[in-house]
């Protein structure tokens, strides 16, 4: 009945429970609520004779306990009831939980990832904890890593996991902490460096742990490579310009020298002890105490100074020296060191002697040579291909170029009237002032985008390189910016062409893949997948592996370029076979280039050999791109002594494709290479500097002795004797072939644009199928200079009929009342209309070289074709017909772009046949619906008719 029969007298008794008596009720003791669960738990431990515990909490004396009750049954009806006060167990239990929590917040917000790594005493072993982070790092699950161990050990890069696992064991052996780096690939992957720090501690159980932390440190390891080859890139330059530099500590007495100063001054550095003293050992003597007293006087005044001296070699040569330097002072104004560098003038000095001796009455021509100095100043000035303002301190604008007049359309007066903040657009005034700032305080990087404002409103977008420099004294901020519209075009151009290549890559028109060297296949096209008779989900689950299709009797040679890849990032496309899922065989021909920055990683081209010519041809076109691009930035320097000898050096026999043995000695023999339409334009700039001018700039073309045609463009200097009569010119030559062609693409793009255009107008502006077809046709004929272009309309037999023609005068006409305009060309109907249903786009640069059947031949010769180019005109899914390109004279590679341009015209006029078909619909449909509204007209008056005659009737 829940009667208290007995209470133990124990002290804790009246802290959990207060003051008990016999025969006390349990709802004189607790509130109702709890009263009422102690006597449901008695009542179920007497029915089910078994334990039951439960807790609650309550309050006595102000102090809230947590009370543990456990109800064992005594007899039949009555209970031992065991209570005690688990208060500070749960407070305790709660602060645990609090202190988890807390560090599982902290441990997601580390840059790193904490762990705990545990060796058993079976040698196993294994991570008690990995901390979220892991996750992105790792790549991995953290929840599977923690079962799997070797998850994480898989994953270090193959030329590191030697040193990692030797790491390991020497902190084991010696129980020191361990510190490691190493690299790892992830499962996408990436190239990831790791650096750890961990702490190794031995456990009473005999297991030893790790606790510890792995950072990414992948940027700096990056940033580390980086460092060294710009300190690589810092010591060649310094051999090329001949400058060295050196640093003399004043607190340790210690002289420091580049290698290139050791050079300078014919010093062994294995062998000498570099010191003051000896630096003036070897000053001449002449020059020692001017040099001694220089750099005393820098110290005392504290200033930087320059100074040019004589060196005095044991040989007895005499070189020249510029040194500047120096001095860094501690806070308290002691000094600290000194630094400088020296540069090799003797060429220099040695030339200016010789001018000297030449040039007796130097002291009448300083007048001359400032004037004919500010002269080239302006022209360097208006002559260079930036604009160039100069502005003060405060940013008022000093000076401009005649580029800076041109490009924001002010004349010098009003520049000089203005601030630089006038040639801003308004939402970029708060911007450009802060990095105005910034680089009069040299406090960034000098080179930025901005907007500037013409004077006539339009915004233009340049990048400006900035810097402050000294005039006359005075700080003054020069700001060289270039007009960004065409790089931006550019640009423009490259994202177009990038999705040009995944549209190719999806196209499926050929098939592509991604893979590594150990036969794995990252990603593919469905154009492989189809080739070789495997589904997606087959490749995504790993059951593909290009080793174990591809036949034993290949495997050697697929090695074998895969070491060429790897040696030259390329290979020339090898013939080979591939085993179908089904066990039969596929010949294709594969071409395979290393990805950037990758050693293991290479994309592929997989052909069939019935595509066989059309991939050579733009393999081909792709190696010709890639051979140009490696040629460009050629310079060389040359020089001519005006009695018909030339000199080259090694540079320009490569500019110009000649060895040293058979380059052309004399004017004369030059003149042979030289185009014949560029003598005229060379000869009249010759006969300029000959009557005085000291300058030349011209580009002009040569044609190579392998037959390829470059550009040349040749910058001369003219030297002068003392009555100013010619002497000789050197100059130097540069390949601007590259150029010039990316000029000529940019002008065939911008023509495509406009084609592009012009169809598109005459499609909104005109229903008439015929007219739209015929610009077309026309257009694109002029366009890519063709013989002949043409539309071929399919009938529903697969017949076809030429509707539409384009052609070049003398070349026979296909399309007039006397001429066969329906063929029936089985060759097409049994060989490409499948293909060209596939949305392929033939192209055949040679019908002779196309392995094409005799009758086809015959066929393409009565239309006088020698190379073509056909793409399929889509109306809906059904195809309508094919639009086609034509020369007639001899063979013609047909570029990437002028194939693209006529897909993109064949996708324009299907959407113009579409209207005019979807126009045509329209009308008829009209036309029976006023047929319809006549007949209900004509029967209503007829009703209308008998109903008055029946209402006579009446």
């Amino acid at each position: 009945e829940g009667f208290y029969l007995e209470i133990a007298n124990i002290p804790e008794q009246h802290r959990v429970v207060g003051n008990l008596e016999n025969m006390t009720h349990v709802s004189e003791t607790l509130p109702p609520n709890l009263a009422q669960k102690r006597k449901e738990f008695i009542e179920h431990s007497l029915q089910t004779q078994s334990l039951q515990t439960y807790e609650q909490d309550f309050s006595t004396e102000g102090y809230i306990h947590i009370e543990e009750v456990r109800v064992v049954p005594y007899n039949d009806n009555e209970v031992l009831l065991l209570a005690r006060d688990i208060s500070d167990r749960k407070q305790n239990e709660l602060k645990l939980a609090e202190s988890e929590a807390r560090f599982q917040k902290i441990a997601a917000t580390v840059p790193g990832i904490l762990y705990t790594l545990v060796q058993n005493p079976d040698g196993s072993v294994e991570f008690t904890y990995i901390s979220p982070p892991a996750a992105e790092i790792l790549e991995i699950d953290i929840a599977e890593a923690l079962t799997d161990s070797n998850l994480l050990l898989n994953q270090i890069h193959p030329d590191d996991l030697a040193s990692y696992i030797a790491a390991g064991e020497k902190s084991l052996t010696n129980m020191r902490n361990f510190q490691h780096e190493w690299r790892i690939i992830t499962p996408s992957g990436k190239t990831k460096w790791l650096q750890a720090n961990a702490q190794i501690e031995r456990l009473k159980n005999q297991q030893v742990s790790w606790v510890g932390i792995i950072l990414d440190v992948t940027e700096r390891k990056q940033a580390e490579n980086e460092l060294k080859r710009a300190e690589q890139l810092f010591r060649e330059a310094q051999r090329i310009a001949h400058l060295g530099n050196w640093e003399l500590d004043l607190v340790e007495n210690t002289l420091y020298w580049s290698d290139e100063t050791f050079r300078i001054f014919e010093v062994d550095p294995q062998q000498a002890t570099v010191s003051y003293d000896m630096f003036l050992n070897v000053v001449h003597p002449d020059d020692r105490e001017m040099v001694d007293t220089a750099y005393k006087k820098s110290l005392s005044d504290r200033t930087p100074h320059k100074i040019i001296n004589r060196l005095l070699m044991p040989d007895g040569r005499i070189k020249y020296v510029q040194a500047q330097c120096e001095t860094l002072y501690a806070e308290d104004g002691s000094l600290l060191r000194s630094q400088g560098t020296i540069i090799d003038i003797t060429s220099l000095k040695m030339a200016e002697l010789e001018l000297e001796h030449i040039n007796i009455d130097l002291e009448e021509r300083v007048n001359e040579l400032v004037q004919e100095r500010e002269t080239r100043y302006r022209t360097l000035m208006d002559g260079a291909s930036d604009a160039i303002v100069l502005a003060d301190i405060q940013g008022k604008i000093l000076e401009v170029n005649s580029k800076a007049e041109k490009l924001l359309g002010y004349s010098r007066e009003e520049f000089a009237a203005m601030h630089f903040t006038q040639l801003q657009p308004p939402e970029g005034l708060p911007e450009i002032a802060t990095l105005f700032e910034q680089i009069t305080n040299q406090e960034i990087a000098q080179v930025f985008g901005v907007n500037f404002l013409t004077k006539h409103g339009d915004v233009i977008p340049v990048d400006i390189s900035a810097s402050v420099i000294e005039f006359d004294s005075k700080p003054i901020v020069q700001g060289i910016f270039r007009d960004i519209r065409d790089r931006q075009k550019i640009e423009r151009a490259l994202r177009e062409s990038e999705e040009r290549f995944r549209r190719m890559f999806d196209s499926n028109v050929v098939g592509m893949l991604f893979a590594d060297f150990q036969g794995r296949i990252i990603d593919t096209n469905d154009r492989f997948l189809e080739m070789i008779g495997y589904s997606r989900q087959e490749l995504e689950s790993g059951t593909i592996d290009w080793i174990a299709i591809t036949p034993e009797e290949y495997l050697a040679k697929d090695y074998e370029c895969m070491e060429q890849l790897i040696k030259y990032g390329e290979v020339t496309p090898w013939e080979k076979e591939y085993y179908r899922k089904d066990g039969s065989r596929i010949a294709i021909l594969i071409g395979a280039a290393l990805l950037q920055g990758s050693n293991n990683e290479a994309i592929c081209v997989i052909i069939d050999i019935s595509d066989r010519k059309q991939s050579e041809d733009q393999l081909r076109s792709l190696s010709n791109r890639l051979n140009l691009s490696l040629q460009a930035g050629a310079i060389g320097s040359w020089e001519w002594n005006l009695e018909d000898e030339i000199v080259w050096d090694q540079r320009s026999y490569e500019i110009y494709g000649l060895q040293s043995q058979d380059h052309p000695a004399t004017y004369q023999d030059w003149l042979t290479i030289l185009h014949p339409d560029d003598f005229l334009p060379i000869n009249q700039k010759l006969q300029e500097i000959i009557t005085g001018k000291r300058e030349i700039d011209i580009e002009f073309r040569i044609h190579r002795p392998d037959g390829a045609l470059r550009w040349i463009r040749s910058m001369a200097l003219g030297h002068f004797d003392a009555q100013g009569q010619l002497v000789k010119l050197t100059g130097i030559n540069q390949d601007i072939t590259d150029q010039k062609q990316a000029e000529e693409q940019l002008q065939q793009q911008a023509m495509q644009k406009q084609l592009l255009l012009t169809i598109t107008q005459a499609i909104r502006q005109s229903l008439d199928t015929e007219d739209i077809l015929y610009t077309a046709v026309t257009e694109v004929r002029h366009l890519l200079k063709a013989d002949r272009a043409a539309i071929y309309r399919f009938h529903a037999d697969s017949m076809g009929e030429l509707i539409i023609e384009s052609k070049i005068d003398g070349w026979v006409e296909l399309l007039g009342t006397h001429v066969q305009k329906i063929w029936e060309d089985i060759y097409l109907q049994e060989t490409y209309l499948s293909r060209f249903r596939h949305y392929e786009t033939m192209t055949v640069n040679d019908i002779y070289q196309a392995d094409l059947q005799p009758y086809h031949i015959d066929l393409l010769e009565q239309f006088q074709a020698r190379a073509y180019v056909i793409s399929p005109i889509f109306v809906g899914d059904s195809i309508w017909g094919l639009f086609a390109m034509y020369h007639n004279s001899q063979p013609y590679v047909w570029e990437t772009w002028e194939v693209e341009l006529l897909e993109q015209i064949s996708s324009q006029l299907a959407i113009a046949i579409y209207q005019a078909n979807l126009y045509q619909q329209v009308q008829t449909e009209l036309k029976i619906r006023q047929q319809a509204e006549a007949a209900i007209v004509q029967q209503l008056n007829q009703q209308r008719t008998l109903g008055a005659i029946t209402q006579r009737i009446r």
